[in-house]
């Protein structure tokens, strides 16, 4: 071998190198990544906010046979139909943001029902929440809106009426 071929495999040698040593670099960063943080930078919260909380137990009294979760993901509640994987993982995070603020399950916690309160944040997008209804909709699932100025004049009775449960 002369010292040509020498430096040449010398410099490939170099090369697949450096190339294992990026590629183990980024693993390792890929794996940090997905690591969670240090749960001090969190603090706990409540999982409902005071008129939820007030509908939740409103709820309660009016279907005590019924389990009520509350924040629940749409990806909790439908899955997407594709055959195809790559198309199903894209429409499964279109969804898996989105909340359902009560969703109400039978004794064997089979959906049966959707409920989501409104207040003054939406007047402004009465289409989106048409657009959440029809969705579910066409999943059979129906959903009853309750608008937070009601709460206060709510009976167990107005509750079991517009839910036709």
């Amino acid at each position: 071998m002369n010292n040509q071929q020498f430096y040449i495999l010398l410099i490939l040698v170099g090369i697949i190198s450096l190339k294992m040593l990026l590629t183990s670099n980024k693993k390792r960063k890929s794996s940090k990544n997905k690591r969670l943080p240090d749960g001090k930078l969190y603090h706990k919260m409540e999982v409902m906010n005071r008129t939820e909380k007030i509908l939740f137990y409103k709820l309660k009294k009016a279907f005590p046979s019924l389990h009520i979760f509350t924040q629940i993901p749409f990806s909790c509640i439908v899955k997407p139909a594709s055959c195809d994987d790559k198309l199903n993982r894209r429409l499964f995070w279109k969804i898996n943001q989105k909340r359902v603020d009560f969703l109400i399950c039978n004794e064997r916690l089979e959906t049966i029902l959707i409920i989501e309160l409104d207040g003054a944040s939406h007047q402004n997008k009465r289409y989106l929440d048409k657009e959440r209804d029809e969705f579910f909709s066409k999943n059979g699932i129906r959903t009853v809106r309750f608008d937070t100025k009601e709460l206060k004049f709510l009976t167990t009775n107005n509750i079991i009426e517009k839910c036709k449960l």
